[in-house]
């Protein structure tokens, strides 16, 4: 086996924690911004639309949102 083919599974799982914690912070993120923009007047529609299609993007890819 090649140094090249030992690295890759290496490779992969650093790139899926990478992902993990991308997801992770995505979520965060999207929790952290409805919570604020809820205590805001109605000048934050349009921030909780968009809050909103977040949420539902990670929906469809399987990850759920909650606080």
């Amino acid at each position: 086996m090649s140094d090249q083919e030992e690295e890759y599974p290496n490779d992969m799982e650093e790139r899926l924690n990478e992902l993990e914690a991308a997801v992770h912070d995505a979520k965060t993120a999207a929790i952290a911004a409805r919570n604020l923009a809820v205590g805001w007047s109605t000048e934050c529609d349009s921030m909780l639309t968009r809050i909103g299609a977040l949420e539902r993007a990670l929906a469809k890819a399987g990850i759920v949102v909650s606080d």
